[in-house]
């Protein structure tokens, strides 16, 4: 059975930004005890925003707000930091 695991591995702050922004990083591991071939090791890389322009539906542009609450409690602390008034 093949199996996905991940581990927050660092985390920075990016200061030039307005709001900052986070760039979170996570250690990636896929294994399988069955497969000689595995595990792979690799990173994940995130940039959170407080917000961010996407497109919708109807070719707008809108502004969309970050939900911090679908992170960790540790990124979740660090966002309450950068992001406070």
């Amino acid at each position: 059975m093949i199996t996905k695991t991940e581990s927050l591995d660092r985390i920075e702050i990016l200061m030039h930004r307005s709001p900052p922004a986070l760039n979170v990083f996570w250690s990636v591991t896929v294994d399988d005890p069955d497969d000689d071939q595995l595990p792979i090791r690799g990173t994940r890389v995130e940039v959170i925003e407080k917000s961010k322009q996407i497109m919708n539906d109807e070719g707008m542009s809108e502004t969309v707000e970050c939900d911090p609450t679908v992170y960790d409690q540790t990124i979740q602390d660090v966002l309450a930091v950068v992001w406070a008034d």
